[in-house]
């Protein structure tokens, strides 16, 4: 009986098993088929007549399909309104817009110049994503400056600089001759305590921390 149970557990994960990939396939084809149509209902179709050199040297290659190949490559050829750009087909939200206005316009102006088509794109693609990197590398460099991690916030990246831990291990510094003579050198800013040495505030001498509790001026509060 218990083999007969385990036999049929093991086949149940068998088909179970086997409609998993049966549906990992059927995405798969679903997916070349979306990817082939680009989302339409039929597969593209090129238009172009006798596209391949071998079509056009062949004897079937009449004068009327001379004229039909030579009416569609000069169909290619763009007029000065075209492309024509639609302004209702372009499917982009309110800030999208105003964010691609000035290189639209900039791409624009540098087509009337004459500028081949490659050159305008090239421009036009990577123009907005040098501005939004250095943007974003001003804004990091600006936060850095400005908001780095103190003691007080703990928050935030850590800005350090070299010190003379950092030094003492570079040929020729003061630190390094230090170091090579035998002579360690530490200060408060070595141990790289995120400004709690040039602290404002509680700078008394006499102010000391203990487990019995703070003493100041030479009194200890319990």
């Amino acid at each position: 009986m218990a083999d007969n149970k385990s036999v049929a557990q093991r086949s149940v994960s068998s088909v179970d098993a086997i409609k998993k990939m049966e549906k990992e396939l059927y995405r798969e084809a679903l997916m070349r088929d979306y990817d082939l149509k680009r989302g339409s209902k039929y597969p593209p179709m090129s238009i172009e007549p006798f596209p391949y050199e071998r079509q056009r040297l062949s004897g079937n290659y009449t004068d009327a399909d001379r004229a039909l190949r030579k009416q569609w490559l000069q169909d290619q050829i763009l007029t000065d309104r075209e492309p024509v750009h639609v302004e209702r087909w372009v499917r982009r939200n309110i800030f999208r817009r105003i964010w691609n206005a000035p290189f639209d316009a900039l791409d624009r102006a540098l087509t009337r110049t004459g500028l081949p088509l490659s050159a305008t794109y090239g421009i036009r693609f990577a123009l907005p994503k040098l501005v939004a990197g250095l943007a974003a590398i001003y804004a990091l460099c600006l936060h850095l400056k400005v908001a780095p991690r103190t003691w007080e916030t703990g928050v935030g990246m850590v800005v350090t600089q070299a010190n003379a831990v950092t030094r003492m291990s570079v040929p020729g510094t003061a630190e390094w001759e230090r170091f090579q003579n035998g002579e360690f050198y530490r200060s408060k800013e070595s141990f790289d305590d995120l400004g709690f040495s040039k602290r404002s505030a509680m700078r008394d001498e006499t102010l000391l921390t203990s487990a019995a509790g703070p003493q100041i001026n030479g009194t200890v509060n319990q």
